[in-house]
C-alpha cells in the first residue's frame, strides 16, 4: 500500500516539474512522435541527434557514472550481467554474437570471456572508441569487430549471420524499435539466442516521467514484436521497483541489503508489475511472420 502511494505521490510530483522539451520526453511509442504540425522524419532526426550528442559527450565517464558510481548501480548492473551469463554458454568451437548498442563493451566483455567473437555496433563513434580502449586486446587478436551504425536502420549483415545478439539498455534510445527487433531477428540463426531488455512503462519513471530522454514500453507489445520477428520468450527477469535514484545513493552494504529485502517483499506482492525493467531470454524458432 505505501508502494502505490509512493507511485501516486511521484506522479503528482510531475506537475511541479515545469515545462520541458519535447523533443526530450518519454515517448510511448515511435507512433506518438509526431506533435501536431511536426514533420516525422525531421522529428526523428533531432531525437536521434539528441541521443547521439549525448552519449558522444559523456563516453569517456559513461561506465563509471551508469555502473560503478554507487554500490546500488554496482547492484543493477550485476543482475543484467548475471542473467547474460547464466543463459549464454559456448558450446561450440566457435559462436559469433552481434552486441546492439555495445557502448563501452560491458556486456560484450562477458561474451568475449567465454571465448565467443562479437561485432559489436554502436552510434556513437566516441563509445566505440572507449570500448576499443578498453577491450584492445580483443580487437588486436580477431576476436572483437567494432563499427559504426544507425540503429534506425537495417542491420549491415546477412540472413542468419550470427548465433544470437545482445540489446541491452539500447531499444529505449531507439526511434525505430520495432525494426530493431525485427532485424535482430534476420540477422540470427535458427535456434539462436537473443537477450533484450526494456524499460517498463509501468514503473516509478514510466509513470512519473521523471526521465525524459527515453522510450518506456508496454510488456505485451514488446512480446507481439518478438513474436513476429520469430523469437519464443524462454526467461523473463524483472529488474528493480524502487527508483533508479535510489540506487544511485546507496553506497554501504547495510543499505543495500535493506532495501533489497523491501524488493523480496514488493516481487512477492507485485510479481513484474512496476519493474523498471525487464530483460527477456529468447530463442529464434522459426522464420520471421509474413517472411
Amino acid at each position: 500500500i505505501v508502494y502505490l502511494f509512493a507511485l501516486a505521490g511521484a506522479k503528482l510530483a510531475t506537475f511541479k516539474i515545469g515545462h520541458f522539451n519535447p523533443y526530450l520526453e518519454v515517448y510511448p511509442s515511435s507512433k506518438t512522435l509526431v506533435l501536431p504540425g511536426e514533420n516525422k522524419l525531421l522529428l526523428e532526426d533531432k531525437k536521434s541527434g539528441i541521443v547521439l550528442d549525448h552519449f558522444d559527450k559523456f563516453a569517456s565517464d559513461y561506465e563509471r557514472l551508469a555502473f560503478k558510481q554507487s554500490i546500488g548501480l554496482e547492484h543493477l548492473s550485476k543482475r543484467e550481467t548475471s542473467f547474460i551469463d547464466k543463459h549464454i554458454k559456448n558450446d561450440k568451437s566457435t559462436l559469433s554474437y552481434l552486441d546492439i548498442g555495445v557502448g563501452t563493451g560491458r556486456n560484450t566483455e562477458i561474451l568475449l570471456n567465454k571465448g565467443i567473437v562479437v561485432t559489436g555496433v554502436d552510434f556513437s563513434q566516441n563509445m566505440l572508441n572507449e570500448a576499443k580502449q578498453k577491450l584492445g586486446k580483443y580487437v588486436a587478436k580477431g576476436q572483437l569487430r567494432l563499427q559504426r551504425i544507425d540503429l534506425n536502420k537495417e542491420l549491415p549483415f546477412r540472413n542468419g549471420e550470427f548465433d544470437g545478439t545482445l540489446c541491452l539498455r539500447v531499444i529505449k534510445y531507439v526511434t525505430n524499435w520495432m525494426n530493431c527487433i525485427s532485424e535482430a531477428g534476420r540477422v540470427i540463426k535458427e535456434d539462436g539466442v537473443f537477450i533484450l531488455e526494456i524499460s517498463n512503462r509501468y514503473s516509478v519513471a514510466g509513470i512519473s516521467q521523471f526521465y525524459r530522454d527515453y522510450f518506456t514500453f508496454q510488456p505485451a507489445e514488446v512480446e507481439e514484436a518478438l513474436a513476429k520477428a520469430g523469437f519464443a520468450v524462454l526467461d523473463k527477469r524483472a529488474g528493480s521497483k524502487l527508483p533508479f535514484i535510489l540506487y544511485r545513493s546507496i553506497n554501504s552494504e547495510k543499505a543495500l541489503k535493506f532495501v533489497n529485502k523491501i524488493e523480496v517483499v514488493l516481487r512477492n506482492a507485485l510479481g513484474q508489475l512496476f519493474s523498471r525493467n525487464l530483460i527477456y531470454y529468447c530463442r529464434k524458432t522459426r522464420s520471421r511472420r509474413g517472411v
